[in-house]
Protein backbone atom coordinates (compact mmCIF):
# COMPACT_ATOMS: atom_id res chain seq x y z
CA UNK A 1 0.00 0.00 0.00
CA UNK A 2 1.33 3.42 -0.92
CA UNK A 3 1.86 5.80 2.02
CA UNK A 4 -0.60 8.64 2.48
CA UNK A 5 0.62 12.14 2.98
CA UNK A 6 -0.65 15.62 3.50
CA UNK A 7 1.04 17.43 0.64
CA UNK A 8 1.44 21.09 -0.20
CA UNK A 9 1.53 22.79 -3.64
CA UNK A 10 5.33 22.80 -3.29
CA UNK A 11 5.23 19.02 -3.72
CA UNK A 12 3.27 19.47 -6.93
CA UNK A 13 4.92 22.21 -8.99
CA UNK A 14 2.31 21.88 -11.75
CA UNK A 15 -0.65 22.49 -9.41
CA UNK A 16 -2.27 25.83 -10.25
CA UNK A 17 -5.22 25.82 -7.88
CA UNK A 18 -8.77 26.85 -8.76
CA UNK A 19 -8.15 30.61 -8.71
CA UNK A 20 -5.97 32.64 -11.04
CA UNK A 21 -4.04 35.45 -9.33
CA UNK A 22 -4.30 38.82 -11.03
CA UNK A 23 -1.14 40.12 -9.38
CA UNK A 24 2.46 38.96 -8.95
CA UNK A 25 2.20 38.50 -5.19
CA UNK A 26 1.36 40.31 -1.99
CA UNK A 27 3.26 41.76 0.93
CA UNK A 28 1.33 41.68 4.20
CA UNK A 29 2.10 44.42 6.68
CA UNK A 30 1.16 44.24 10.37
CA UNK A 31 0.23 47.38 12.27
CA UNK A 32 -0.21 47.82 16.00
CA UNK A 33 -2.12 51.05 15.37
CA UNK A 34 -5.09 50.86 12.91
CA UNK A 35 -5.08 54.67 12.61
CA UNK A 36 -1.52 54.52 11.26
CA UNK A 37 -2.59 51.89 8.72
CA UNK A 38 -5.52 54.04 7.62
CA UNK A 39 -3.19 57.03 7.17
CA UNK A 40 -0.93 54.88 4.98
CA UNK A 41 -3.88 53.93 2.76
CA UNK A 42 -4.78 57.60 2.44
CA UNK A 43 -1.25 58.42 1.31
CA UNK A 44 -0.90 55.37 -0.95
CA UNK A 45 1.83 53.72 1.12
CA UNK A 46 -0.55 50.83 1.88
CA UNK A 47 -2.71 49.52 -0.96
CA UNK A 48 -5.62 47.84 0.84
CA UNK A 49 -7.00 47.33 4.33
CA UNK A 50 -9.78 45.00 5.51
CA UNK A 51 -10.99 47.09 8.44
CA UNK A 52 -11.66 50.67 9.42
CA UNK A 53 -10.39 52.14 12.70
CA UNK A 54 -13.08 53.39 15.09
CA UNK A 55 -11.92 56.96 14.55
CA UNK A 56 -12.87 56.78 10.85
CA UNK A 57 -16.09 54.72 10.96
CA UNK A 58 -18.35 57.76 10.54
CA UNK A 59 -16.23 59.41 7.83
CA UNK A 60 -14.47 56.80 5.69
CA UNK A 61 -17.29 56.42 3.14
CA UNK A 62 -16.97 60.13 2.29
CA UNK A 63 -13.16 60.22 2.35
CA UNK A 64 -12.05 61.16 -1.18
CA UNK A 65 -8.44 60.12 -0.52
CA UNK A 66 -9.42 56.43 -0.45
CA UNK A 67 -11.79 53.99 -2.12
CA UNK A 68 -14.44 52.59 0.24
CA UNK A 69 -16.15 49.26 -0.38
CA UNK A 70 -19.15 48.19 1.72
CA UNK A 71 -21.94 45.68 1.26
CA UNK A 72 -24.11 43.58 3.58
CA UNK A 73 -21.75 41.04 5.08
CA UNK A 74 -21.98 37.45 6.23
CA UNK A 75 -22.07 38.10 10.00
CA UNK A 76 -25.60 38.68 11.27
CA UNK A 77 -27.22 39.78 14.50
CA UNK A 78 -30.47 38.36 15.88
CA UNK A 79 -32.61 38.23 18.98
CA UNK A 80 -33.52 34.74 20.16
CA UNK A 81 -36.76 34.34 22.11
CA UNK A 82 -36.90 30.85 23.68
CA UNK A 83 -40.16 29.03 23.15
CA UNK A 84 -40.16 28.29 26.89
CA UNK A 85 -40.78 31.97 27.70
CA UNK A 86 -44.26 32.68 29.01
CA UNK A 87 -46.43 34.31 26.31
CA UNK A 88 -43.87 33.41 23.60
CA UNK A 89 -44.55 29.72 23.05
CA UNK A 90 -44.95 27.98 19.71
CA UNK A 91 -48.63 28.88 19.48
CA UNK A 92 -50.78 31.69 18.07
CA UNK A 93 -50.12 34.06 20.96
CA UNK A 94 -46.38 33.54 20.82
CA UNK A 95 -46.29 33.99 17.06
CA UNK A 96 -48.25 37.26 17.25
CA UNK A 97 -45.93 38.62 19.93
CA UNK A 98 -42.78 37.70 18.02
CA UNK A 99 -44.13 39.41 14.91
CA UNK A 100 -45.05 42.46 16.99
CA UNK A 101 -41.55 42.69 18.47
CA UNK A 102 -40.02 42.44 14.99
CA UNK A 103 -42.30 45.11 13.51
CA UNK A 104 -41.62 47.42 16.47
CA UNK A 105 -37.87 47.62 15.70
CA UNK A 106 -36.69 50.37 13.35
CA UNK A 107 -33.59 48.67 11.98
CA UNK A 108 -32.79 51.50 9.58
CA UNK A 109 -32.64 54.02 12.42
CA UNK A 110 -30.37 51.86 14.56
CA UNK A 111 -27.96 50.87 11.79
CA UNK A 112 -27.68 54.54 10.87
CA UNK A 113 -27.35 56.16 14.30
CA UNK A 114 -25.65 53.41 16.31
CA UNK A 115 -23.54 51.74 13.63
CA UNK A 116 -22.83 54.71 11.33
CA UNK A 117 -24.27 52.83 8.32
CA UNK A 118 -21.70 50.04 8.59
CA UNK A 119 -24.47 47.51 9.26
CA UNK A 120 -27.38 46.71 6.91
CA UNK A 121 -30.92 45.75 8.05
CA UNK A 122 -31.69 42.06 7.57
CA UNK A 123 -33.98 40.89 4.78
CA UNK A 124 -33.80 37.22 5.85
CA UNK A 125 -31.84 34.93 8.16
CA UNK A 126 -28.75 34.72 5.94
CA UNK A 127 -26.61 37.06 3.84
CA UNK A 128 -26.60 38.38 0.26
CA UNK A 129 -23.00 37.14 0.02
CA UNK A 130 -24.18 33.52 -0.03
CA UNK A 131 -24.30 31.96 -3.53
CA UNK A 132 -27.74 30.42 -2.81
CA UNK A 133 -29.22 33.64 -1.39
CA UNK A 134 -32.79 34.36 -2.50
CA UNK A 135 -34.33 37.83 -2.60
CA UNK A 136 -37.90 38.65 -1.57
CA UNK A 137 -38.63 35.54 0.46
CA UNK A 138 -42.29 35.10 1.38
CA UNK A 139 -43.08 36.74 4.70
CA UNK A 140 -40.01 38.99 4.77
CA UNK A 141 -42.23 42.03 5.36
CA UNK A 142 -42.29 41.03 9.03
CA UNK A 143 -38.80 42.55 9.21
CA UNK A 144 -40.08 45.97 8.12
CA UNK A 145 -40.71 48.64 10.74
CA UNK A 146 -44.38 49.47 11.27
CA UNK A 147 -45.25 50.75 14.73
CA UNK A 148 -49.01 50.74 14.19
CA UNK A 149 -49.11 47.18 12.90
CA UNK A 150 -46.80 46.10 15.71
CA UNK A 151 -49.18 47.56 18.28
CA UNK A 152 -52.14 45.85 16.61
CA UNK A 153 -50.38 42.46 16.61
CA UNK A 154 -49.54 42.86 20.29
CA UNK A 155 -53.17 43.74 21.06
CA UNK A 156 -54.34 40.60 19.24
CA UNK A 157 -52.02 38.54 21.42
CA UNK A 158 -53.33 40.26 24.55
CA UNK A 159 -56.83 39.14 23.61
CA UNK A 160 -55.59 35.57 23.88
CA UNK A 161 -53.66 36.10 27.13
CA UNK A 162 -52.75 39.47 28.60
CA UNK A 163 -49.04 40.20 28.92
CA UNK A 164 -47.82 41.52 32.26
CA UNK A 165 -44.35 42.23 33.53
CA UNK A 166 -41.33 43.31 31.49
CA UNK A 167 -39.82 42.19 28.20
CA UNK A 168 -36.10 41.84 28.91
CA UNK A 169 -33.30 41.51 26.37
CA UNK A 170 -30.14 39.95 27.78
CA UNK A 171 -26.65 40.58 26.46
CA UNK A 172 -22.99 40.47 27.45
CA UNK A 173 -21.71 43.92 28.36
CA UNK A 174 -18.10 43.07 27.49
CA UNK A 175 -18.96 42.98 23.78
CA UNK A 176 -18.12 46.22 21.97
CA UNK A 177 -21.24 48.21 21.12
CA UNK A 178 -23.73 45.76 22.63
CA UNK A 179 -25.05 48.13 25.27
CA UNK A 180 -25.84 50.87 22.76
CA UNK A 181 -27.88 48.80 20.33
CA UNK A 182 -29.65 46.76 23.02
CA UNK A 183 -30.75 49.96 24.74
CA UNK A 184 -31.94 51.34 21.40
CA UNK A 185 -33.95 48.18 20.63
CA UNK A 186 -35.58 48.02 24.05
CA UNK A 187 -36.40 51.73 23.89
CA UNK A 188 -38.18 51.19 20.57
CA UNK A 189 -40.09 48.18 21.88
CA UNK A 190 -41.13 50.14 24.96
CA UNK A 191 -42.31 53.15 22.97
CA UNK A 192 -43.93 51.35 20.04
CA UNK A 193 -45.71 48.59 21.97
CA UNK A 194 -46.31 50.67 25.11
CA UNK A 195 -44.99 47.94 27.38
CA UNK A 196 -42.17 47.75 29.87
CA UNK A 197 -38.97 46.66 28.09
CA UNK A 198 -35.42 46.86 29.36
CA UNK A 199 -31.88 45.57 28.81
CA UNK A 200 -30.52 42.81 31.02
CA UNK A 201 -26.72 42.99 31.09
CA UNK A 202 -24.20 40.32 32.07
CA UNK A 203 -20.64 41.38 32.72
CA UNK A 204 -18.85 38.66 30.76
CA UNK A 205 -19.59 36.62 27.65
CA UNK A 206 -18.57 33.36 29.37
CA UNK A 207 -21.23 33.78 32.07
CA UNK A 208 -23.82 34.83 29.50
CA UNK A 209 -23.18 31.81 27.27
CA UNK A 210 -23.13 29.37 30.18
CA UNK A 211 -26.62 30.48 31.21
CA UNK A 212 -27.88 30.06 27.64
CA UNK A 213 -26.26 26.64 27.24
CA UNK A 214 -27.69 25.41 30.52
CA UNK A 215 -31.14 26.82 29.66
CA UNK A 216 -31.06 28.97 32.79
CA UNK A 217 -31.86 32.27 31.07
CA UNK A 218 -35.58 33.05 31.04
CA UNK A 219 -35.41 36.16 28.85
CA UNK A 220 -34.85 36.98 25.21
CA UNK A 221 -31.14 37.31 24.39
CA UNK A 222 -28.82 38.57 21.71
CA UNK A 223 -27.46 36.06 19.21
CA UNK A 224 -25.62 36.11 15.91
CA UNK A 225 -23.88 33.90 13.38
CA UNK A 226 -20.80 33.84 11.20
CA UNK A 227 -21.00 31.11 8.54
CA UNK A 228 -18.58 28.20 8.39
CA UNK A 229 -19.06 27.77 4.64
CA UNK A 230 -20.79 29.77 1.88
CA UNK A 231 -24.39 28.56 1.92
CA UNK A 232 -27.70 29.74 3.33
CA UNK A 233 -28.01 26.22 4.76
CA UNK A 234 -25.32 27.05 7.32
CA UNK A 235 -27.53 29.80 8.76
CA UNK A 236 -30.49 27.44 9.11
CA UNK A 237 -29.52 23.86 9.94
CA UNK A 238 -27.07 24.43 12.82
CA UNK A 239 -29.29 27.07 14.46
CA UNK A 240 -32.91 26.04 13.88
CA UNK A 241 -32.82 22.34 13.05
CA UNK A 242 -34.43 20.17 15.71
CA UNK A 243 -31.78 19.29 18.29
CA UNK A 244 -29.03 21.23 16.47
CA UNK A 245 -26.01 22.29 18.50
CA UNK A 246 -26.57 26.03 18.14
CA UNK A 247 -30.36 25.85 18.53
CA UNK A 248 -30.34 27.98 21.69
CA UNK A 249 -34.10 28.61 21.59
CA UNK A 250 -34.98 24.90 21.23
CA UNK A 251 -37.02 25.56 18.09
CA UNK A 252 -38.54 22.54 16.38
CA UNK A 253 -40.68 22.25 13.25
CA UNK A 254 -40.87 19.00 11.26
CA UNK A 255 -41.79 20.79 8.01
CA UNK A 256 -38.73 23.00 8.37
CA UNK A 257 -36.53 19.97 9.09
CA UNK A 258 -37.87 18.21 6.00
CA UNK A 259 -37.04 21.20 3.80
CA UNK A 260 -33.50 21.17 5.17
CA UNK A 261 -33.17 17.51 4.22
CA UNK A 262 -34.48 18.24 0.74
CA UNK A 263 -32.03 21.11 0.36
CA UNK A 264 -29.14 18.90 1.44
CA UNK A 265 -30.15 16.23 -1.08
CA UNK A 266 -30.75 18.62 -3.99
CA UNK A 267 -28.74 17.84 -7.10
CA UNK A 268 -28.57 21.39 -8.43
CA UNK A 269 -28.17 24.88 -6.99
CA UNK A 270 -31.56 26.18 -8.12
CA UNK A 271 -33.46 23.37 -6.39
CA UNK A 272 -31.38 23.75 -3.24
CA UNK A 273 -32.04 27.51 -3.15
CA UNK A 274 -35.77 26.87 -3.62
CA UNK A 275 -35.92 24.52 -0.63
CA UNK A 276 -33.88 26.89 1.52
CA UNK A 277 -36.16 29.81 0.63
CA UNK A 278 -39.20 27.72 1.61
CA UNK A 279 -37.51 26.85 4.91
CA UNK A 280 -36.84 30.53 5.55
CA UNK A 281 -40.48 31.36 4.85
CA UNK A 282 -41.40 29.11 7.78
CA UNK A 283 -38.89 30.88 10.00
CA UNK A 284 -40.19 34.30 8.97
CA UNK A 285 -43.68 33.23 9.96
CA UNK A 286 -42.75 31.70 13.31
CA UNK A 287 -39.69 33.84 14.20
CA UNK A 288 -37.81 31.59 16.63
CA UNK A 289 -35.24 34.36 16.36
CA UNK A 290 -35.69 37.89 15.05
CA UNK A 291 -33.19 38.95 12.36
CA UNK A 292 -31.83 42.43 12.95
CA UNK A 293 -28.93 43.26 10.65
CA UNK A 294 -25.76 42.11 8.92
CA UNK A 295 -22.40 43.62 9.74
CA UNK A 296 -21.13 45.08 6.48
CA UNK A 297 -18.19 43.56 4.65
CA UNK A 298 -15.78 46.47 4.42
CA UNK A 299 -12.56 47.15 2.60
CA UNK A 300 -10.70 50.36 1.91
CA UNK A 301 -8.09 50.83 -0.79
CA UNK A 302 -5.76 53.54 -1.99
CA UNK A 303 -6.69 55.46 -5.10
CA UNK A 304 -5.65 53.59 -8.25
CA UNK A 305 -6.06 50.11 -6.77
CA UNK A 306 -8.35 47.89 -8.86
CA UNK A 307 -10.12 44.54 -8.54
CA UNK A 308 -11.28 44.99 -4.95
CA UNK A 309 -14.22 42.83 -3.94
CA UNK A 310 -15.17 41.18 -0.66
CA UNK A 311 -16.02 37.51 -0.26
CA UNK A 312 -18.38 35.51 1.94
CA UNK A 313 -15.84 35.62 4.79
CA UNK A 314 -16.10 39.42 4.91
CA UNK A 315 -12.56 39.62 3.53
CA UNK A 316 -11.19 41.07 0.27
CA UNK A 317 -10.28 38.56 -2.43
CA UNK A 318 -6.63 39.59 -2.44
CA UNK A 319 -5.73 37.48 -5.46
CA UNK A 320 -7.87 39.80 -7.62
CA UNK A 321 -6.29 43.07 -6.43
CA UNK A 322 -4.11 44.93 -8.93
CA UNK A 323 -2.45 48.33 -9.13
Amino acid sequence: MEPRCRCSPIDHPDYEGNRTPQNDGLTFKFYTDPDAAYTDVQSGVLDIMDQVPPSAVSTFQDDESIQAFTEPGSVNGTITIPSSMEHFGEDEEGQLRRQAISKAIDREAITSTIFDDTYTPSTDFSSPLMPDFTENIEGAEVLEFDAEEAKDLWAQADEISEFTGSFQLSYNADGAGNREWVEAVTNQIRENLEIDAEPNAFAAFAEFRELITNRELDTAFRTGWQPDYPSVYNYLGPIFGTGAGANDGDYSNPDFDQLLRQAAAAEDEATRAEHLAAAQAILLEELPAIPLWNRDAIAIAAQGIEGVQVNWQNQPDYYLVTK
